[in-house]
């Protein structure tokens, strides 16, 4: 599971509409995210996916954007030289931003891919570009890796990796049934 912005997407240019506000308007959030078609795509985070898509593995993206840009994400992610998406998981329409954080928004859909998942025993790893979230979620029981961290791996590196996330996903598989 890869994280959208910033990973992938890069939304700084846009950031300017939010304003000095700590909570922006509905208003300015709609015309934030109204500019997602026109974001630059990460040069690191596309190798990044294309290795893994090259190491056998897919990969599904996740973002804190709302339900509602579900579509204009989809077609900005199908206009970039990316190999396609297993998925794209957007923030819930029961998670308001104001009152749902962007790590519980996370952890939900760790928690929808592992429950759809759950026969198939699918590595799970989220990649994200904060520190702070990828610490938060190993503190919440997720393998999580820095798009930092790993972006410079090669397919042939990546596999260790993921497979050393394999066996414990299915490690935990079998220590639950």
């Amino acid at each position: 599971m890869v994280d959208l912005d910033g990973v992938l997407a890069d939304m700084t240019p846009f950031e300017h509409i939010l304003g000095q506000p700590r909570e922006p308007s509905a208003d300015k959030w709609r015309e934030f995210f109204s500019n997602a078609d026109h974001a630059p795509l990460i040069d690191a985070g596309r190798r990044l996916v294309t290795n893994i898509c090259s190491a056998g593995y897919g990969y599904i993206v996740s973002t804190t954007r709302p339900h509602w840009t579900h579509r204009r994400t989809m077609r900005w992610i199908r206009a970039q030289p990316l190999p396609a998406p297993v998925g794209l998981y957007t923030r819930s329409r029961r998670h308001h931003p104001y009152t749902v954080t962007a790590l519980d928004t996370k952890i939900d859909h760790i928690t929808q891919a592992r429950f759809i998942a759950r026969l198939d025993l699918v590595t799970m790893l989220y990649i994200d570009d904060e520190a702070k979230i990828v610490t938060a979620l190993r503190g919440a029981g997720a393998p999580a890796e820095l798009s930092a961290s790993i972006g410079a791996l090669q397919s042939d590196e990546l596999c260790p990796l993921v497979e050393e996330y394999r066996q414990a996903s299915q490690r935990r598989h079998y220590a639950n049934t």
